[in-house]
């Protein structure tokens, strides 16, 4: 309005343009749609005033009711796009055709750097990189996730030339048998990938068909991950108290994987020299490791994580040798059964790792409890310690040696059923505790299989905790070890994670459990807790964004189930805090 209230005037023809973009450029996406929605005349200059806001774009392509895809029809927002557009992520275009509509409209962002597909149904792969073509003359990150196809790699990363970041992950336990076998027959220049120094192919593929062909073509690669065995397959992932029928499962899942490339790593040494990160058939996704050494230029193998399908030790030995001054991580993990020979294995305990930091060993049954223990004390730095299901290794002698560890500051232990006795019997677990509970400022996290009364009565001791992960064998902790250990945490108030697998939580225990003021996240998996004790844990609990729930059912994973799908007591109990904001929200509790 003018001064005297006469007519209108529209502010954007008022104001110079300098104050005009510092006013709009304020906007968050969502605000500058809204703001296009007043006139023509905005939805016309409010888009070259809000670049900084549509650098990074997230585009849902899920279908309506009726068919339609909405983001397909949104022109105000297809008005927004432009050169300035840096990241664009693409998630659930479940329909082919929504797909390639899309890439045409982002044919106007030339200056993408970063491009990612999740859930996205990609199955033509020459149109597929027809429509690629023209957003990748910048492009230097290039990602799929939860995919569900074949997809042609070497000509897709012929077709983006600067790329230096790839990765693949496939849709978690879809992966047909063969599918990545064979590379989709698509013409395409013999060229290198000189730029390409990050690779993740989070899939079963096979060595001579997929793997050393792209191999061949990237002499500068200093991260690769290839392969990953199925959740499922994790005992810290599925939950499971069962290690000894886990290894079985898991050596039925190695015989489908025989043709690995993690049974010549020797190979991968030779045709990428300049590896500092080294990933072949991973349980651990290890992202901030992936993030960390991506930034980072050093000299020598600085990460190993390797899952062996064979009691083959020829081609990981020397490498650990060669790696000894550099290595910071080592995973060394088993899918086979059959007699337990040592052979060369016994060497890892000769080796001076002296910057090794984190150390992870599944299923090891081919070095003893000696040389483990060996091992563990000739590496001083090391911070993080996982030991699961090795078969009798896990001995007295090994936990007095990662007492002497003065630095430990995760620790991972996951006993076979067989394990637990002589072990438990003599107390070492219960030293190795109570050591950390005089230590007082080490230990930050602690991850257990074998829970009982006195080992909660230590854990609730150590000052230090901020991640408890509990599971217990039996089921019966008494209620007062868990008061006793409830009232610890409050008293210290450190704790931002929990998780409790196979217990019996009282009322009284959730109630104080809600009262931490840093909980963040916590999981009652296969654990009871009474809708009374759950409210009250609700109520208390204001700092909590991750919740999961599942109902006591032996084996099987968590249901995963969306907050707008629970109960409506339950709905109606979550938002009657609304300073609480869920960033997960795992139920299944009746």
């Amino acid at each position: 309005m003018h001064s005297d209230g006469s007519s209108k005037c529209d502010p954007m023809q008022r104001l110079s343009f300098d104050v005009a973009t510092l006013v709009f450029s304020r906007l968050d996406q969502k605000s500058c749609l809204r703001a296009m929605a007043v006139c023509k005349s905005w939805r016309d200059h409010i888009p070259m005033l809000c670049t900084d806001a549509w650098k990074h774009v997230i585009l849902d392509g899920s279908v309506q009711k009726d068919g339609s895809c909405p983001i397909l029809l949104h022109r105000s927002l297809h008005q927004c796009l432009g050169p300035h557009v840096k990241q664009v992520s693409l998630r659930r275009f479940r329909i082919q055709e929504h797909v390639y509509k899309m890439m045409d409209i982002l044919s106007c962002c030339n200056q993408i750097r970063a491009l990612c597909f999740e859930h996205c149904c990609i199955i033509d792969q020459a149109r597929f990189i027809k429509h690629l073509q023209p957003l990748s003359t910048h492009l230097t990150k290039l990602v799929f996730l939860d995919h569900e196809h074949n997809l042609a790699f070497i000509p897709i990363l012929t077709c983006c030339s600067n790329l230096i970041h790839f990765t693949l992950k496939t849709k978690p336990l879809d992966e047909p048998q063969g599918m990545f076998d064979m590379e989709p027959d698509i013409p395409t220049l013999d060229k290198p990938f000189l730029n390409l120094s990050y690779l993740c192919l989070g899939a079963k593929l096979h060595k001579h068909q997929r793997v050393l062909p792209i191999l061949r073509k990237c002499p500068n690669l200093r991260c690769l991950r290839i392969g990953a065995f199925k959740q499922a397959y994790d005992p810290v992932s599925a939950n499971t108290t069962f290690i000894s029928d886990l290894r079985d499962r898991c050596h039925e899942e190695a015989l489908r994987t025989r043709d690995t490339i993690a049974e010549d790593l020797g190979t991968v040494r030779a045709l990428c020299p300049h590896l500092q990160y080294l990933g072949l058939n991973c349980y651990r996704d290890n992202a901030h490791n992936w993030i960390e050494y991506e930034h980072q230029h050093r000299n020598g193998l600085v990460f190993l994580d390797v899952t062996k399908l064979s009691e083959d030790s020829s081609d990981v030995i020397p490498l650990i040798a060669q790696a000894q001054d550099s290595l910071e991580h080592l995973g060394i993990h088993f899918h086979t059964s059959g007699p337990q020979r040592q052979g060369s294995w016994a060497n890892l305990a000769t080796m001076q790792l002296r910057n090794l930091r984190s150390l992870s060993c599944r299923f090891l049954i081919y070095l003893d409890d000696d040389h483990l223990a060996a091992l563990i004390r000739r590496c001083d730095l090391l911070e993080d310690v996982e030991l699961i299901g090795t078969q009798g290794n896990i001995q007295p002698v090994v936990i007095h040696a990662l007492r002497g560890l003065s630095g430990l500051r995760r620790l991972t232990l996951y006993y076979d059923q067989d394990d637990m006795v002589p072990t438990y019997s003599n107390g070492a677990i219960y030293d190795l505790l109570q050591h950390h509970a005089r230590l007082g400022d080490s230990l930050k996290q602690i991850r257990m299989n074998a829970a009982n009364d006195r080992i909660i009565e230590l854990l609730g001791q150590i000052e230090s905790l901020e991640s408890i992960q509990l599971l217990t064998m039996d089921e019966n902790v008494k209620e007062k070890t868990m008061m006793d250990f409830a009232q610890c945490l409050l008293e210290h108030d450190r704790v931002h994670t929990l998780e409790f697998n196979y217990f019996q939580l009282s009322d009284g225990v959730l109630r104080l459990l809600g009262q931490l003021s840093h909980l963040k996240a916590i999981d009652f998996y296969c654990s009871h807790v009474s809708p009374k004790g759950l409210d009250a844990f609700l109520d208390s609990a204001i700092q909590l964004q991750i919740l999961r729930l599942t109902k006591a059912k032996k084996g099987g994973p968590p249901v995963e189930f969306d907050m707008r799908k629970a109960s409506d007591k339950t709905r109606q109990r979550i938002h009657q805090t609304r300073s609480r904001k869920y960033r997960s929200f795992l139920y299944d509790y009746h």
